[in-house]
């Protein structure tokens, strides 16, 4: 589960630079946990529903943009 956690976090910063988007951060347990929450209903729901992780990720690259202005 830990070395899964670690490469799926590398895979997404280099999703998001490919994209010119600035890294997230997952800054504390609350925010991991947001992270595993949000990735329940595309593993569990028959549709594979990323809305959830969408909206968690489009909130964290938003902290980000603020926390570098």
């Amino acid at each position: 589960m830990d070395g899964n956690h670690r490469v799926s976090f590398v895979a997404l910063s280099a999703t998001l630079w490919s994209f010119g988007l600035p890294n997230v951060e997952f800054e504390d347990d609350a925010d991991t946990i947001a992270h595993d929450d949000a990735l329940v209903p595309a593993l569990e729901s028959k549709n594979g529903s990323t809305e959830p992780f969408a909206r968690l990720l489009a909130d964290l690259i938003q902290r980000s943009i603020e926390s570098q202005a």
